[in-house]
C-alpha cells in the first residue's frame, strides 16, 4: 500500500486518486487528504498533466470536417441497407403518386355530389350568358317588337327617345322654367 518505510502513496495510487477518488480504499483516502507530501505529488502529476494536453491542443492540427460517429454518418441513427432504402424510397413514391392522383377521394366519398352542384350552377351560367347575349343583339323586349312589326319601323336613336324619354333633359327642362 505505501512505499517503502516512508509510508507515502505509490505512484499507481496517486494516478488512480487523479483518475477517480471514489474507488480508492478508504485509508488511502485519508492519507491523501492528511499528507502534504501525496498532495503536493498528486497535484504535479495533475499539473503535468494538464501541460501535456495544453500541448497536445496547441500543436494538434484543425481538423477540416467536423469527425461524425458511424451512428451520425448514417442519419439519425439507423443504418439502413441498400435494398431497404430502395423498397422505402419505392413504397414512398408509390403513396406520393395515390395520394396525389387518387387520393383525394379517400378523404371526400361524397365529392360526386359536389360535382353534381358545380354542373348545375355551370349550366345556370350558360342559360345567364344566353339571356345576356340576346339582349346584347335585340334590347327591345319581345312586347315591343310585336308592337313594332318585323321591318315597319327603323330603330334610330329618335325611336329610342320616343319609347325611352330622355330623364335627365325633362329634369333640366323643368327646373328652368
Amino acid at each position: 500500500m505505501m512505499e517503502g518505510g516512508n509510508q507515502h502513496l505509490t505512484e499507481d495510487q496517486i494516478t488512480w486518486a487523479l483518475v477517480d477518488e471514489n474507488d480508492l480504499p478508504e485509508p488511502v483516502k485519508k492519507h491523501l487528504e492528511r499528507c502534504p507530501f501525496c498532495q503536493e505529488r498528486k497535484h504535479k502529476l495533475e499539473t503535468s498533466l494538464n501541460n501535456v494536453g495544453e500541448l497536445a491542443a496547441r500543436f494538434s492540427p484543425v481538423p477540416r470536417r467536423r469527425f461524425m460517429s458511424e451512428r451520425e454518418r448514417h442519419g439519425l441513427g439507423w443504418a439502413i441497407s441498400p435494398w431497404y432504402r430502395g423498397v422505402l424510397t419505392a413504397a414512398l413514391a408509390g403513396f406520393l403518386l395515390v395520394l396525389i392522383f387518387g387520393g383525394g377521394r379517400l378523404w371526400h366519398p361524397h365529392s360526386t355530389s359536389e360535382i353534381t352542384a358545380v354542373m348545375e350552377e355551370m349550366r345556370e351560367d350558360s342559360k345567364f350568358m344566353a339571356e345576356v347575349d340576346a339582349l346584347v343583339e335585340n334590347p327591345l323586349p319581345q312586347i315591343y317588337m310585336e308592337i313594332l312589326g318585323e321591318g315597319v319601323v327603323e330603330l334610330d336613336m329618335d325611336f329610342m327617345d320616343f319609347l325611352v324619354p330622355d330623364v335627365i333633359g325633362t329634369e333640366v327642362q323643368s327646373t328652368k322654367a
